[in-house]
């Protein structure tokens, strides 16, 4: 497989014709979303690498590895893997070698990303049905970077009543 990196991404080289490079990527993470973008650039001002597995590209700057960006990836020890907005499933596949983001999530990973009604500030998610908790190095890295962790508290909270009280016998409270 070859590919050109360009604009902050890689492209996925179709042909090289007369100096040109036509190239094009897949961008979007729903069905909703996904779309194939196509560009023609001078093969003079791009090198084209050739792997056998996307995996094997350096992704450091490019927009699936950007820790610039506040929205991405948090492991729980507390290291940060930054992503431009919609690309975490992307990053997940080809920077962390995994399907798609769930592996992530089972393996206690928080998501941080943007959301259409405020795309200022990313929302952290953290999948409680894994039956994990965020890691102390997960909060403290969110608090020194000031993200708003109120409503993931909330949920340690109210995740963490409703454990204790099956634990005793009770039934949870709706």
């Amino acid at each position: 497989m070859k590919f050109i990196k360009y604009a902050y991404s890689y492209w996925d080289v179709k042909k090289i014709e007369d100096g040109l490079v036509f190239a094009e990527k897949e961008i979007g993470e729903t069905k909703k979303t996904k779309r194939t973008i196509k560009v023609n650039v001078p093969l003079s001002e791009n090198e084209v690498f050739e792997v056998d597995f996307m995996h094997e590209l350096d992704w450091n700057e490019t927009s699936l590895l950007d820790n610039t960006s506040r929205g991405g990836w948090l492991n729980p020890e507390g290291k940060f893997f930054g992503c431009s907005y919609h690309q975490h499933e992307q990053q997940a596949k080809y920077v962390h070698r995994k399907k798609d983001g769930r592996p992530l999530e089972l393996e206690g990973w928080c998501r941080i990303r943007y959301v259409d009604e405020q795309p200022q500030e990313p929302k952290v998610h953290f999948d409680f049905e894994t039956g994990k908790f965020p890691t102390q190095k997960q909060l403290s890295f969110l608090k020194s970077k000031r993200y708003d962790t109120a409503d993931l508290l909330h949920k340690i909270r109210a995740n963490r009543c409703e454990e204790s009280q099956t634990e005793l016998g009770a039934s949870p409270q709706a």
